[in-house]
Parts: structure tokens; C-alpha cells; sequence
């Protein structure tokens, strides 16, 4: 039996799309979940020098467990920290900030301090929301990005790269990402 992630070519292939030929030194993570590992690794391979991941619990977390290539990726790399810790010790000076958890999905409000790390950002730094918009346009964060003038997009192309791997992994076929886009569409406007 062979398993395949969908997560690290399909973030790191839309991502470099979006970045273009922007700076690629420091990131920030929101979560450290599987997404947020295939993102870690993602970003190392970008040419991403210092990571660091936001977490509620940073005990949870073992930075054991982030590898790249048999080769553990720690502390000259990035860091997991807890929210109210980073913002007490770093400056927010990211060229990057991706969401890789479900904030913003089940509606409600989102908490205090991802206004303050929009706010707090530099003009240039770019949000990528893992999360798909189901039913609107944008996510609760890109509509929070945008109001401080973030550029920003969703995780729509990450899923549909998934999708499409995911279907040569088991057919053996590849399908056009744009033919996956126009079903994943179809299928959203069905469902509204």
C-alpha cells in the first residue's frame, strides 16, 4: 500500500503562483495540524528562512515531529509559540501569514488578536487562507486581510490541486485543474 499527501505539492504549487517574485524570508502559521506541517515543509522548500507557528497550546505540540527529508527542521528554522507569547516577543514582520486552521468557518467571531496581526502587518505581507470560501465570495479572514489592505486568497486552488492529485493517484489519468475548478463551482452553486 503507498499513501500520497495532497497537502504539500498543491499549497506550495498555488502558493509560488501567488507569491510571484515577492520576498520569501519570514513566515507566520496560524495552527500545526497536518495542513500546517505540509505547509512548514512547503515553505522551507520556497526558500522560507525563519517559520514561526501560532498555536493556543504549545504543549501540545512537539517540534520533534516537524522532519524535512529525514532531517528534523527546528529551532534555526522556526519556532511554535504560543499567540499572546508572540505578540509579547516579536515584531509582526512577516512577508506571509497562512491560516491553517478552521477559524472563520462555522461563522461567529474571530478572536481579538487576528485583527491585531493584520493590523500590525506590512503592507507587502501576503495571507493565504487554507480555508475555501463554501457559500460567499471570501472567508471571514480575507474580508478581515482586506480591510487592512492585505492581498490574500483561499485555499480554492489548494483544494482543487488536491483533487486533481488525488485523482491521478488513484485513475492514473491526469484531469485539467480547471476542470476541477468549474465541478467544484457547479457543485458550490448547487448547494446554495
Amino acid at each position: 500500500m503507498v499513501g500520497h499527501n495532497t497537502d504539500l505539492p498543491a499549497f506550495k504549487q498555488t502558493l509560488s503562483d501567488k507569491l510571484g517574485d515577492r520576498k520569501r524570508d519570514r513566515a507566520i502559521i496560524l495552527g500545526a495540524g497536518g495542513a500546517a506541517r505540509a505547509a512548514v515543509v512547503g515553505l522551507c522548500e520556497l526558500g522560507f528562512s525563519e517559520i514561526t507557528i501560532l498555536v493556543r497550546n504549545p504543549e501540545r505540540y512537539d517540534i520533534s515531529e516537524f522532519y524535512l527529508q529525514n532531517r528534523l527542521i527546528a529551532h534555526d528554522t522556526f519556532n511554535i509559540l504560543k499567540v499572546d507569547q508572540f505578540f509579547e516577543t516579536q515584531p509582526v514582520a512577516s512577508n506571509l501569514i497562512v491560516n491553517s486552521t478552521p477559524l472563520g468557518q462555522s461563522g461567529g467571531h474571530l478572536p481579538p488578536w487576528v485583527d491585531y496581526l493584520f493590523r500590525a502587518s506590512k503592507s507587502e505581507t501576503f495571507f493565504y487562507d487554507m480555508v475555501y470560501a463554501r457559500s460567499e465570495d471570501i472567508t471571514p479572514l480575507m474580508k478581515l486581510a482586506l480591510i487592512h489592505n492585505l492581498e490574500c486568497t483561499d485555499g480554492t486552488a489548494m483544494l482543487v490541486g488536491q483533487a486533481a492529485l488525488a485523482f491521478e493517484y488513484w485513475t492514473g489519468k491526469s484531469v485539467p485543474p480547471d476542470v476541477m475548478l468549474n465541478a467544484l463551482k457547479a457543485q458550490l452553486a448547487a448547494s446554495k
